[in-house]
């Protein structure tokens, strides 16, 4: 997937979804996104996300990327950076949750800019991403 020139977050594609076993548990959210970014002159970078779905009602988390807390690249010529960016975050706002309910996780991601040809490309060529969610029981 390849999101050009924009500084909303957009949907990578990268999903799943897990179904609680015990009530008032945590979930454990691991894996990687395989991405790349470019722009056509200076700087370039792309920023990441965490949404969380319940019952239709979305909240963002584990927010990063930007050149302090994520990847950049500094130049004044084309350059492309490839990284696999980790996903580890323990989600452990999850209080009273019901045995039962299905949470999913997506993964977004936009550029750090919104001109001169940037863009960010996930899971380009063979490369993948992974998602991988854990019940941690109450």
């Amino acid at each position: 997937k390849t999101i050009s020139a924009t500084t909303t977050y957009t949907d990578t594609d990268i999903t799943d979804s897990i179904t609680t076993t015990a009530a008032n548990s945590t979930i454990l959210v691991l894996g990687s996104m395989s991405v790349d970014t470019a722009r056509n002159n200076n700087d370039c970078g792309a920023r990441f996300r965490i949404i969380r779905t319940i019952s239709s009602s979305s909240s963002a988390f584990m927010e990063g990327g930007d050149k302090d807390t994520g990847f950049y690249i500094q130049s004044s010529n084309h350059r492309r950076i490839y990284a696999v960016h980790p996903i580890n975050f323990h989600d452990s706002g999850l209080s009273n949750i019901a045995s039962g309910t299905t949470i999913t996780y997506k993964l977004q991601a936009r550029t750090e800019n919104s001109n001169l040809g940037e863009d960010v490309r996930i899971n380009y060529g063979s490369r993948f991403s992974t998602l991988i969610l854990m019940e941690i029981g109450a």
